[in-house]
């Protein structure tokens, strides 16, 4: 067995580690993949046996401080053949999309603070931030980056050096997660139908479309579907770029390029329909409403009658109109025009300023000309502009 002294280990990112000793795993954690899922699902492994797991707390619960384990201890597990090391990765290309879409265009509460931290403003294009980080991912300032952006191989004090001592080491995605969470759990001796909330934290592919995407949501922002509507308008240079931005990720896990980036690279993708400018793309059929259009009225809301049911499709109701929303601001924001206005006072807005918006969102689906989208870009920032003074003019009267 060899002996803490022969493993490489540096100080960055340690508390990314989860410890779990009465199973004798200890496993590495990467923002962006599945890391608030993992930190709940051993959380709440540990219920049973540490009665401080029996909270709503999520984050560090199980951390080498919280266990008081030392540098030089977790060296020694790391050496520990008795002890099952385990880390999951995930597609360079789609993590930092995941991250964009999570932190920079509002899809979650917490996201324009890691946002601005990062790229030093809250809301950034997609292209500008691509560009930015091909510019600094590698740079010297990479320890100072939002985690949710740094490369993966700098987790748990360098990956590079201590992959080898790691039992199970797999590329996660949606449609795979569970068997392999699953199965890792079984190599410990952990049964996941023991583990209260596991249906909710990894659910079976299959069901989440079956019974419908909000009741799995979580904090998944559903990416994998997003992958060449981003990429694809980079153009095959700047796309290399960032490819290559990647490199030691990929080299890490010994991971291939996904077909669909070797499209891009090759010149070969091509938009599955999109208007002249490029503004919006028809995703496949069957799939839902997305940040590029507004979405249409389910037709078991649109019509809230005065029945048993009316109170319980007005809630839905509500619920829809503040999907909608979220929409059209994500849409504003990667036309570079949420600067404008902020996700509290868009909610404040008057609802006839609010459906302005969205149509302005939804007509933007069907322009054909650079002048047609500068004069869409000026009705959207005069919507706003008035909006902003009516919802001024109603605070102070109140």
């Amino acid at each position: 067995q060899p002996s803490n002294s022969t493993v490489q280990l540096t100080k960055e990112l340690l508390n990314r580690f989860i410890i779990v000793p009465e199973y004798k795993l200890l496993f590495c954690y990467i923002e962006k993949v599945g890391c608030q899922s993992f930190n709940r699902l051993f959380r709440n492994a540990r219920s049973k046996f540490d009665p401080r797991m029996r909270t709503d707390d999520t984050w560090w619960l199980n951390s080498p401080a919280k266990h008081r384990v030392t540098f030089n201890q977790l060296k020694r597990l790391l050496a520990d053949k008795t002890w099952h090391k385990a880390v999951f990765f995930r597609d360079p290309l789609e993590r930092f999309l995941s991250g964009y879409r999570s932190k920079c265009e509002g899809y979650h509460s917490d996201g324009y603070q890691h946002c601005r931290g990062h790229f030093g403003y809250a809301y950034k294009s997609f292209e500008t931030a691509v560009k930015w980080t091909i510019e600094n991912v590698n740079s010297e300032f990479v320890s100072e980056h939002d985690a949710h952006f740094r490369p993966m191989h700098y987790f748990c004090g360098g990956l590079p050096q201590t992959l080898q001592f790691y039992n199970t080491v797999e590329q996660l995605d949606f449609r795979s997660s569970r068997a392999k969470v699953i199965r890792l759990l079984q190599q410990v001796g952990l049964d996941h139908s023991l583990i209260p909330e596991f249906d909710d934290l990894f659910p079976d592919f299959n069901r989440f479309y079956t019974r419908g995407f909000e009741e799995y949501q979580g904090h998944n922002t559903r990416t994998w579907e997003q992958l060449e509507e981003y990429y694809g308008p980079l153009g095959k240079d700047v796309f290399g770029q960032l490819v290559r931005a990647f490199q030691s990720d990929y080299r890490l896990f010994n991971a291939s390029l996904p077909a669909w980036a070797q499209n891009i690279l090759d010149g070969r993708w091509q938009p599955r329909s999109s208007t002249s400018n490029g503004i919006a793309a028809q995703r496949p059929a069957q799939q839902p409403a997305t940040d590029q259009t507004a979405p249409v009225m389910p037709a078991a809301v649109a019509q809230v009658g005065s029945d048993e049911q009316g109170l319980r499709q007005a809630k839905q109701l509500g619920a829809w109109h503040k999907q909608s929303l979220n929409q059209t601001f994500r849409f504003m924001t990667r036309h570079g025009l949420a600067g404008l206005v902020t996700w509290d006072e868009l909610m404040h807005f008057q609802r006839k300023d609010q459906d302005e918006l969205e149509g302005l969102v939804s007509a933007a689906t069907s322009i054909t000309a650079l002048s047609d989208r500068q004069r869409w870009q000026e009705r959207v920032v005069q919507k706003v502009k008035a909006a902003k003074t009516k919802l001024k003019r109603s605070s102070k009267s109140k």
